[in-house]
């Protein structure tokens, strides 16, 4: 948002709204040019710069469209758009933006950059007739440049208080700024100032001496109705008539836009290029705008990517290099410091101890953690809060910048025992992002003294990956355990172990699994009779993974000798688990209810409900594969609902996309449509963009069924796309086979062919049930183009798939080609095995699922065309 002195601009979408009331809009053009010229404050902009930068044209460009742009702006945005005060013409130059930071004092010329958000915010206040507002914040937040900008707009006096260190060293600065000769004192100095009419009057750098400022500041106010006060403090008044305005970051395009404008004062214009890296600079240094001014003098020697390098070994490049400027701000360590001195030794403990919270945390996460002593909790939370060590979000997180974690952190011994109650903490935390980052910190912090703590912690850490992911991640976690591991004895080996093979099979590596986990043997034997359970159940979800299901079953069962006779529910939960997806890729699908039902039941009963969640997700699965949609739906929904409410968006998306399949297959269209839509939005907002685009996949199959054809080819090719981008040839070659599909129900035979066997290329000797699908569609459509032997061969190749891989769909494919062949027999022949097909035709179940109804719909209308 630009402020101005007639109007506001969004310049995001070019709204302007004036001061009296009401709403203009910007042309595109109108708006590009501000946004250009606003983002160059005090810089003249020639004509062809913006003809070039802004327009895109040749800068040989001869037109006149800048200048009566720039009319119609000022028209827009200006006061008096013939004396122009922001958009200023310089004759024979160009044009030059006059912010409205200009008329600030002498000491302070530099230009206001952002806050347009809070400078508004501080005018709604004192127009609702607040008289004191206090600019709370941590040093170098930009408390002093927003007052003076305040300041300037209202002709108002700045008293700087960064020297004064008691009540009468406060008394002769505010005597100084208003011109007041003598000793009157503080009644004095009262009724001199209710003498002065309205005044706004601004006491910057308060906190030096806010006990004596609090007294100072009450009695002015009832002395003096007609002053408004703006304070800036890194601790609050505590006064029942002041209204704070806590400042935080800049956002990431004002720290831009401010690192740009001070390395143009400083004598470097950042390339265009460099921007990304000066995002990431922003971001680094968590848009304090302090250190991104001391950043950006650095940018006269070095490019934005090596600064961003230097910066992240370390702080000390952030240091004011300027022979006048205050010694408070000489570096972002010495801002910090400052502030830590004004905390009382109670304070300051509780500061230290915040310092293990590796994100954000709530006051119950204070409460837990902190040691408050003999003071009350909150009572010191609300201290910290008021003296800006903690800032707080509007969903009441609170966090602390990483500079003043720095120097709060040296305050606390290594054996302090916060970190016991951290970990105590950290390991109860529901699996989010945010809980990994807490347990990552916990291993980067112990690893080298503690490191069975480490260990647990960074195993906690792998547990929930396994449900928000990524899978990367999980992997490069329990790299850093394994050395650690071996200190810790054959428990810790085998647990660590045991993860390495669960992300092996995720990543389809389930062969090197089964060396990996002969090679953890000896510790399984040495872990006791669970350490020997847990190690079965991993062989065998690795064999069900290799789809050696006899194996599995052995291993299994095995597995359950061993846990079941312990009476521990978390190890035989999962263990359910497990066999009911043996159970359910067997066919076997009421013993595969049954054991999935007791899977639920227990994680139900330990109240783990992210697990029972997920268990009930396979329950989902079965109640499809049964076709008991009332069992499905109800499952489905049970557990979105869960995930929902424990706030686990990937959980959710992952729930969500199984409950729209069962919606699909039950011929739910609608419904399936909006699950997917829904599932998308989740995994978006879970950061799975990746599982968000395979699901336009499913999506595709839907819009197709129910007639929206261009549309499902649309979503096929932005599948394609990404798949491609991300080398996903597995997932490619399901697009290229829908593709193939899809032309083919709509009688396109040549691209169907095409289209189906680049997925059989793609998928080389993977996913031998998909390449039966495949391989039956394609027998359908060399059948219906006459070539029988070719036909023959792939339905030959599709019947060696495991038994009962997508059998109907073959079937269906065969009696197209049975069909093929009756094409060129005499009639008499022809009808005789028409009856033959119509008679196996009778005894094909309905269509179950997208793949048959589709396939369906191909051999219907070969059927239809024979009898023809």
């Amino acid at each position: 948002m630009l402020l101005l002195t007639d109007c506001r601009v969004d310049l995001s979408d070019g709204a302007v709204w004036p001061v009296d009331g009401g709403r203009r809009q910007l042309r595109e053009l109108e708006r590009d040019v501000l946004a250009y010229l606003a983002a160059r404050p005090e810089r003249i902009v020639s004509q062809e710069e913006l003809l070039v930068e802004v327009w895109g044209y040749s800068p040989d460009a001869v037109t006149h469209t800048v200048y009566s742009t720039v009319g119609r702006l000022r028209k827009q945005v200006e006061r008096d758009p013939a004396r122009p005060v922001h958009v200023v013409t310089e004759r024979g130059q160009g044009y030059r933006f006059v912010p409205l930071a200009a008329q600030a004092p002498a000491a302070h010329r530099t230009q206001l950059v952002g806050r347009a958000a809070e400078l508004a915010e501080l005018e709604r206040r004192f127009a609702a007739g607040a008289r004191l507002v206090t600019l709370l914040g941590p040093g170098g937040i930009g408390k002093t440049r927003l007052a003076l900008q305040w300041a300037g707009a209202h002709q108002g006096k700045v008293c700087d208080l960064s020297t004064a260190r008691s009540s009468p060293a406060l008394l002769a600065a505010l005597q100084r700024t208003l011109g007041i000769p003598g000793s009157p004192g503080l009644d004095g100095l009262g009724a001199t100032l209710a003498g002065l009419g309205p005044l706004h009057l601004v006491l910057d750098n308060l906190e030096q001496v806010v006990d004596g400022a609090a007294e100072a500041v009450a009695v002015l106010m009832r002395a003096a109705p007609d002053v408004r006060l703006l304070a800036t403090s890194r601790v609050a008044l505590r006064l029942s008539a002041e209204s704070i305005l806590s400042l935080g970051p800049l956002t990431e395009e004002e720290g831009l836009n401010l690192v740009m404008v001070r390395a143009e004062q400083a004598g470097r214009t950042p390339r265009a290029s460099e921007q990304p890296a000066l995002r990431r600079l922003v971001a680094h240094v968590e848009g304090i705008p302090l250190a991104l001014e001391l950043a950006a003098s650095r940018l006269t020697v070095l490019p934005a990517d090596d600064l961003l390098r230097r910066l992240q070994r370390g702080p000390d490049l952030l240091r004011d290099r300027r022979r006048d400027g205050p010694a408070r701000h000489v570096s972002m360590e010495a801002t910090a410091r400052s502030s830590w001195e004004l905390l009382e030794p109670a304070t300051q403990r509780a500061a230290a101890q915040c310092t293990v919270f590796a994100g954000s945390f709530d006051a119950a996460d204070f409460e837990t953690v902190v040691d408050t002593g003999d003071a009350d909790a909150v009572d010191t939370l609300a201290q910290l809060e008021e003296h800006s060590w903690v800032r707080v979000r509007s969903d009441l997180r609170l966090g602390m910048f990483e500079v003043l974690r720095r120097v709060a952190r040296e305050a606390l011994a290594d054996d302090d025992p916060v970190f016991v109650r951290h970990m105590a903490w950290a390991v109860t935390l529901p699996p989010t992002p945010e809980a990994v980052d807490e347990l990552t910190a916990i291993l980067d912090r112990r690893q080298a003294t503690d490191p069975d703590t480490a260990v647990r912690a960074g195993i906690r850490a792998c547990d929930v990956l396994l449900t928000t992911g990524p899978l990367q991640l999980e992997a490069d976690l329990l790299d850093r355990l394994r050395p650690l591991a071996e200190r810790g004895g054959p428990a810790l080996v085998l647990d660590v172990g045991l993860r390495t093979v669960r992300v092996q099979r995720r990543s389809r590596r389930s062969e090197e699994s089964l060396d990996v986990l002969d090679a953890l043997r000896p510790q399984a034997e040495a872990a006791g009779p669970l350490g020997r359970g847990e190690w079965w159940h991993t062989r065998g979800a690795t064999h069900l993974e290799l789809a050696d299901h006899a194996a599995a079953d052995d291993a299994l069962g095995r597995a359950l000798s061993w846990i079941e006779p312990l009476g521990d529910s978390v190890p035989l939960a999962k263990l359910c688990s497990s066999m009911g997806v043996l159970r359910r890729v067997q066919g076997r699908l009421d013993e595969a209810l049954a054991v999935l039902q007791r899977s639920a039941d227990l994680y139900h009963q330990l109240g783990r409900h992210s697990e029972h969640s997920r268990a009930l997700v396979n329950l989902l699965m079965v109640a499809v594969a049964k076709r008991d949609w009332s069992k499905a739906h109800q499952a489905g929904d049970e557990a979105v609902t869960l995930a929902r409410r424990l706030g686990q968006t990937m959980l959710e998306a992952t729930a969500l996309s199984h409950l729209a399949i069962a919606h699909h297959e039950s011929g739910r269209s609608r419904e399936a449509l909006a699950t997917y839509e829904a599932c998308m939005d989740a995994f978006e907002e879970a950061g799975a963009v990746h599982l968000c685009e395979h699901m336009w996949g499913n999506y595709a199959l839907v819009l197709f069924e129910i007639g929206a054809h261009d549309e499902a080819f649309d979503y096929l090719e932005r599948a394609r796309g990404a798949h491609e981008r991300r080398g996903n040839q597995a997932s490619l070659s399901l697009v290229h086979a829908n593709r193939g599909i899809f032309h083919d129900v709509l009688g396109r035979a040549e691209e169907a062919e095409a289209e189906l066997r680049r997925a059989l290329e793609l998928f080389g000797g993977a996913a031998a049930d998909l390449q039966a699908l495949i391989r039956g569609r394609l027998a359908g459509v060399l059948a219906d183009a006459g070539r029988l032997a070719e036909a023959q061969e792939q339905l030959a190749l599709a019947r060696r798939a495991p038994e009962g891989a997508h059998t109907a769909v073959i079937t269906m494919a065969e009696i197209q080609l049975d069909l093929a062949r009756l094409a060129g027999l005499p009639q008499e022949e022809r009808t005789r095995g028409l009856a033959r097909v119509d008679a196996r035709l009778a005894a094909l179940r309905p269509p179950a699922d997208s793949d048959q109804r589709l396939a369906r719909v191909v051999l219907d209308r070969a059927r239809v065309r024979l009898e023809d």
